[in-house]
């Protein structure tokens, strides 16, 4: 009895140690991960090569030997991250440049949409967003929670990397979650950042704001012509408001004038590529029509913009379950249910 217990123990333990293992390995980034016990482990299980660990050390001369003698430079760990991305995210921008000037993708997408350049920003690595920018990093790039490098870098209050983007071009009032770069500034009271934001044409539409919050209770209240009015004064003050937009092709719908409706739903997606309310609710109506290939080529058009979203993934196969494709129909769920959207699985 003692040795089965004994073992019992064993097994438990083992199978305790192993879940831990992986929890570890799925949530923490393993460069982070205390480096003296636990990391070599932890980077092996992810996939790390030895030029992924020398561009999160900044290790010039060893990623020099190792591009040199052959070195992927491109190669993806556990994370879907490139050498490039672990070197900007620690701001290694060294390494950085060379790897930029040995070929590596500035526009490498891992997990959540994220590319090198969002990362450095995101971390404020004003001189490694400088030498992506200037190796032809897209500072138009967004994250699947609908960020730019703008506003990651802004919502971590960094001065010098916004500088750096503005200067480069980058669009100081395109939105996220319906508000712009001086908006989040202002929420956080970051007075630097604010006239720095002003001083490059940043805006506020707190008016146009209020318009849309009234239209959008006003339909809940059954109003929807003083709905469509108050989504008219939002889109006059401000006339790229995605949401507004958006708000007007519900109402639409409400009022049954699907045509109408789809002109305001593409008029969202023309100015929020990722908006994936607009996109299902065109969808919707395109399905309806048993217009396919239409809900098709729109999900498609999303998916390219956001390929790790495991929704979209879903609604597509929805679509393509009512077209009658069985087969691609549950090709979507399985794709859906791999990027962890529980309802595909």
């Amino acid at each position: 009895m003692a040795a089965l217990a004994c073992l019992l123990n064993y097994v438990l333990l083992s199978t305790l140690g192993f879940w831990m293992f992986g929890q570890i390995t799925t949530i923490h980034d393993p460069y982070d991960v205390d480096a003296l016990l636990l990391s070599p482990l932890i980077l092996k299980a992810n996939g790390w090569t030895p030029l992924h660990l020398a561009a999160a050390r900044g290790d010039l001369p060893l990623a020099t030997s190792l591009l040199d003698h052959g070195a992927h430079v491109d190669q993806l760990n556990g994370n879907r991250r490139t050498p490039l991305y672990e070197a900007a995210k620690r701001g290694q921008t060294a390494v950085v440049t060379l790897l930029l000037t040995r070929g590596a993708n500035p526009n490498a997408r891992g997990k959540l949409g994220y590319t090198p350049l969002l990362t450095a920003a995101e971390e404020g690595h004003a001189d490694t967003v400088a030498a992506l920018l200037n190796h032809g990093a897209d500072h138009r790039v967004i994250s699947t929670f609908g960020d730019s490098a703008l506003h990651r870098a802004v919502r971590g209050g960094h001065l010098a990397a916004t500088h750096i983007l503005l200067e480069h071009g980058v669009s100081v009032n395109r939105k996220t979650h319906g508000e712009t770069a001086l908006e989040i500034a202002q929420h956080e009271e970051d007075q630097e950042l604010i006239r720095l934001l002003r001083a490059h044409g940043g805006r506020e539409f707190s008016q146009a704001k209020a318009h849309r919050a009234r239209g959008i209770a006003q339909q809940k209240q059954g109003q929807t012509d003083r709905a469509l009015f108050a989504y008219a004064e939002a889109l006059n003050l401000d006339p790229d408001d995605y949401e507004a937009y958006y708000g007007r092709g519900t109402a639409l719908l409400q009022k049954h004038e699907p045509d109408e409706a789809l002109i305001a739903f593409h008029a969202a997606i023309r100015l929020n590529p990722t908006y994936f309310e607009a996109y299902s609710a065109a969808t919707a109506v395109y399905t309806a029509r048993q217009q396919w290939r239409l809900a098709l080529e729109l999900w498609d058009q999303f998916l390219t913009q956001q390929p790790q979203h495991g929704r979209a993934q879903f609604e597509r196969a929805i679509v393509k379950r009512a077209q009658g494709d069985s087969a691609g129909f549950l090709e979507g769920l399985q794709r859906a249910c791999a990027l962890g959207h529980v309802a595909a699985c």
